[in-house]
């Protein structure tokens, strides 16, 4: 998870992002934002056990004329 953030952070620094970590579980936990806003959120001891990572679309962009 912490090498896909960092790329996500270099590669689509505007892409909003969901992190779950144990879900279903009495610690579940959530984090929403851009993958820099998720990546400071996260502790060192979080980035283990079961996540998900869900991306938001980005909209395209309009063709060039």
């Amino acid at each position: 998870i912490a090498k896909t953030l960092r790329a996500l952070v270099a590669e689509a620094p505007l892409l909003k992002l969901c992190l779950a970590r144990e879900m279903t579980k009495i610690h579940e936990t959530f984090y929403e934002g851009s993958p820099a806003e998720v990546q400071a959120q996260l502790q060192p001891d979080e980035i283990r056990g079961e996540m998900v990572l869900i991306l938001h679309a980005l909209k395209p962009e309009p063709p060039r004329p």
